[in-house]
């Protein structure tokens, strides 16, 4: 009897079943779905990744969110997610998954630090027009981790205030305040210099990082990275993301000091920018060296051929062709030489107009003498340069009572701006039909 239950609890032996069989492509199609939807989850972000791996990435963001790391990185010291203060920096965030939204790290009751406010009283450039800030002046600005722990901080509270936006992490071990990301673009660049001249023990400055030292003008210079040589103290060969290591080896004589921080010296700054950067970048610092008598034409050319068989020195010595030491801002620069490219003719800068009895009438930025124009390159620094309502229109009033002189002398005077210098072929047609219509009549 027991047999026989067995028997019929126990099948006979059979074939398993076959299994439902796909074509070829139908296989295929499903795994290209599959691969798509996952690249869409994963581009999305939204952390819906299956196995260890979506565990992992899921418990790291936890962890950051709780400890308030900051999320820094070894490489480049920057911390923090993207925010205003950090987009207004150049930094990023070297997360490379985005932490979800519900894991947001708490927000935490700090020390207030107490910085001198350099946004006043001492003139801390926010506008483009006003002055350059020193050395000296961004130096209190620099806060170390062991300043800010002697003031409450601890490492938490730390990482969470560079995420709150509350301070700025230069590099590991260097912070400023948050408010700092107002401050000129030059600026920000200095106080980085600062940070890099603690680290690395008074390192030797070179290219653009050198020309902001010498508060020559920052226009069109890549200041996300700061240069330093590796011929000086720092003897470092590779790159980062925030230093970058010259190689060029520099003699005794071309390093100064300005406040306190090794640099190169100005002609030999400016004779280095012009070998890697473009020929307008070049020339309007080279410009502002010479306007400001910190360099003259022949120790400009002594450097350039101290330079001699270095990389980019073509480029270099075609550069300094186009200087010219009567241009008084980079506007005036970039217009000399954007008339140069379009092939209009030669003109004379910073010329003094005179009536007919030799009195004195105006000093003009441009003229063209065969022509009779005058032309104006207008910045925001001349009328607005933090003057009241009433002193601007004093101004306005004098400039209009100008061209109005100078139109009674039988000249033609036309005004541009930064602008018309960013799309500058409007303003090049409109030289072109005053020259033609001058030269017809």
């Amino acid at each position: 009897m027991l047999l026989q239950r067995s028997a019929r609890l126990i099948p006979p032996c059979s074939p398993a079943p076959a299994r439902k069989t796909q074509p070829d492509g139908q296989i295929a199609q499903g795994r290209v779905h599959r691969d798509r939807k996952a690249n869409r989850q994963r581009r999305a972000g939204s952390g819906k990744r299956t196995g260890c791996r979506a565990f992992e990435s899921l418990s790291r963001s936890r962890t950051a969110a709780r400890a308030g790391s900051g999320c820094v990185s070894e490489k480049t010291g920057i911390g923090g997610r993207s925010s205003a203060v950090g987009r207004r920096w150049g930094f990023h965030t070297c997360w490379s998954e985005r932490i979800p939204d519900r894991f947001t790290a708490p927000s935490v009751s700090t020390v207030p630090l107490r910085l001198p406010d350099l946004s006043n009283s001492a003139g801390v450039a926010v506008h483009e027009h006003e002055r350059m800030t020193s050395i000296d002046e961004l130096r209190p600005h620099i806060l170390t981790t062991d300043q800010l722990i002697g003031r409450g901080y601890s490492t938490q509270s730390l990482g969470r205030a560079v995420t709150a936006g509350e301070l700025v992490r230069l590099r590991p071990g260097y912070y400023v305040n948050a408010h700092t990301g107002e401050f000129r673009r030059a600026d920000r660049h200095r106080l980085l210099v600062l940070a890099v001249d603690a680290a690395f023990g008074q390192p030797v400055f070179t290219h653009w990082s050198a020309a902001l030292i010498h508060g020559l003008p920052d226009w069109g210079l890549p200041l996300r990275q700061t240069s330093i040589s590796r011929y000086g103290q720092a003897q470092r060969s590779r790159s980062t993301r925030r230093v970058r290591h010259d190689l060029c080896p520099i003699a005794a004589d071309e390093i100064v000091t300005v406040d306190g921080v090794l640099a190169t010296s100005a002609e030999r700054t400016i004779i280095d920018i012009a070998r890697v950067c473009n020929s307008d970048v070049a020339a309007v610092v080279a410009d502002a060296g010479l306007n400001s008598e910190l360099i003259t034409e022949s120790s400009l050319d002594e450097a350039l051929g101290r330079a001699a068989g270095r990389a980019g020195v073509k480029r270099a010595r075609k550069t300094i062709e186009l200087t010219d030491r009567k241009s008084e801002s980079v506007a005036e620069t970039r217009s000399r030489i954007l008339f140069s490219d379009f092939g209009l003719p030669e003109l004379e800068t910073q010329v003094d107009i005179l009536d007919e009895s030799g009195n004195f009438v105006a000093r003009v930025d441009f003229f063209w003498p065969e022509f009779g124009i005058i032309g104006e390159c207008d910045g925001v620094g001349k009328y607005f340069d933090g003057a009241d309502e009433t002193e601007t229109r004093r101004r306005l009033e004098a400039e209009k009572d100008r061209d109005a002189r100078l139109v009674a002398l039988g000249f033609r005077v036309i005004h541009w701006r930064w602008a018309d210098i960013e799309r500058p072929m409007g303003l090049i047609h409109r030289l072109r039909r005053m020259m033609e219509s001058n030269a017809s009549a």
